[in-house]
């Protein structure tokens, strides 16, 4: 299990892969080249010159009876037997699947998360362009600032409300400019958000 979790997600869909495949040719071949009978047919070949000469005059046919002989017969299974045989090979398909649906899970949250961080890059790039709200709230505090303060009777003193309501105006203008020109480039950003995700 701790090295599974230190694979990556194709490595771990890899091994579970090849675990199913090597499990399947087990139950085919009474576990194939790496059965007792096998390992002792491949040792005479190896240590009998004249055994190895006589194998490999023979044609396939007689070189795969050969075979099958020095593997022995292998035990049939019981119905029982099976059907545990059968679950283990669903389960590791089933484990496969699992594994390959999570990485394709992951590569999509980390494909959302990308878009996700690039929207928020520009959307802040719309918000800081020139012109933006904020330098039109410095630029008009700067103008209210220099109105000059006038007497205003009982009131006392203040700066010149004429003037500061032409501002105000002014400024509340300059604001609703921007906005309609802030939305339209944000509709734009959001459609082609939208693309993204779909493909």
């Amino acid at each position: 299990m701790d090295k599974m979790q230190q694979m990556t997600p194709p490595q771990r869909e890899a091994a579970a892969r090849q675990s199913v495949a090597n499990y399947q040719q087990n139950l085919v071949t009474g576990n194939g080249r790496n059965s007792p009978e096998m390992q002792a047919m491949m040792q005479k070949v190896m240590s009998d010159p004249a055994y190895r000469a006589r194998l490999m005059q023979m044609s396939p046919q007689e070189q795969e009876a050969e075979v099958r002989r020095n593997m022995g017969v292998i035990a049939l299974q019981t119905a029982e037997q099976y059907q545990k045989a059968q679950q283990q090979v669903l389960a590791g398909n089933e484990t496969a699947t699992a594994m390959a649906v999570r990485n394709e899970i992951s590569q999509m949250q980390q494909r959302f998360a990308a878009i996700d961080a690039d929207f928020a890059s520009r959307d802040l790039a719309i918000t800081n362009s020139p012109g933006n709200h904020q330098e039109i709230a410095d630029q008009m505090g700067t103008k209210m600032a220099n109105v000059p303060i006038v007497a205003l009777g009982e009131y006392g003193h203040d700066r010149d409300p004429e003037q500061m309501i032409r501002l105000t105006r002014e400024q509340a203008a300059r604001d609703r400019e921007r906005a309609g020109i802030e939305l339209l480039e944000r509709t734009t950003l959001y459609q082609q958000g939208k693309c993204s995700m779909r493909s």
